[in-house]
């Protein structure tokens, strides 16, 4: 276990051995993924952010994703994000294509690239390596990565990442997320990718009336805890990753 300053020092020196290196930043919703991520590209000379997430994929949806503020980039160049309309979807197949030739061009250009996500499946397709067979569906075969990879985790001890899940839903329910959950319902035609997502099911399902608010806003926090849940022994036992203790980052972080 590191703390934020300790891994960051590691991931330089990592680069400066290895320059055509590949920064991988997983762990739960609510974990610091994005601070720690933004962190890391300003400590590098030329660092790039591709977010590996199957939600922040999609146009239109900013709030309910924790998709990050162009204002929030602090200058850093983001790619991944806003890429499909809601009526289509990647899989990881897909998501690893376009991850792994946005890689290439950034290290032609001498940019370091900082993958970023807490979709499980599509982080693992680029950085292990994994081989899909023509209609996407994922074979046992795996290739080793075309580039060296650091791999950092972000961790809260349980009860602490919990409670910063919970905060944040709060601040996604109020701060946005209905009006995406009502415009989505305006759309003739919504993959159901989009329509199940944690969140906005449960903010359509309010403005429907098929629920109260009390009812949906807990519901939505329960269900990004599960998934915290379900992503941390996705990543148990890992011996290729490098755990980060986030607390010591500011609670005001982007998360």
């Amino acid at each position: 276990m590191h703390t934020p300053a300790e891994a960051i020092e590691r991931t330089e020196a990592f680069i400066a051995a290895h320059p055509q290196g590949v920064i991988s930043i997983v762990g739960p919703t609510g974990s610091g993924k994005t601070a720690l991520s933004i962190a890391v590209g300003q400590a590098l000379r030329s660092a790039a952010v591709i977010s590996i997430d199957s939600r922040q994929i999609y146009q239109q949806l900013d709030v309910g994703t924790g998709k990050i503020l162009p204002e929030e980039q602090r200058g850093l160049p983001h790619y991944g994000l806003s890429l499909l309309p809601v009526t289509k979807r990647w899989n990881a197949y897909t998501a690893q294509q376009y991850v792994l030739e946005r890689i290439s061009a950034l290290q032609q250009a001498g940019t370091t690239p900082v993958l970023c996500g807490g979709t499980m499946l599509w982080s693992d397709a680029v950085t292990e390596g994994y081989v899909f067979a023509e209609r996407g569906e994922k074979s046992l075969e795996r290739q080793v990565p075309p580039f060296p990879v650091r791999k950092l985790i972000t961790w809260w001890p349980r009860e602490q990442l919990y409670e910063r899940i919970n905060e944040r839903c709060q601040q996604m329910w109020a701060g946005g997320m209905l009006s995406e959950c009502a415009w989505l319902m305006t759309q003739p035609v919504v993959d159901k990718a989009v329509i199940t997502s944690i969140g906005y099911a449960e903010g359509m399902a309010y403005l429907r009336g098929l629920s109260t608010e009390h009812e949906a806003r807990e519901r939505f926090q329960q269900r990004s805890r599960h998934y915290a849940k379900r992503q941390l022994t996705w990543w148990r036992g890992r011996s290729d990753l490098e755990w980060v203790d986030m607390r010591g980052f500011s609670a005001k972080e982007k998360v």
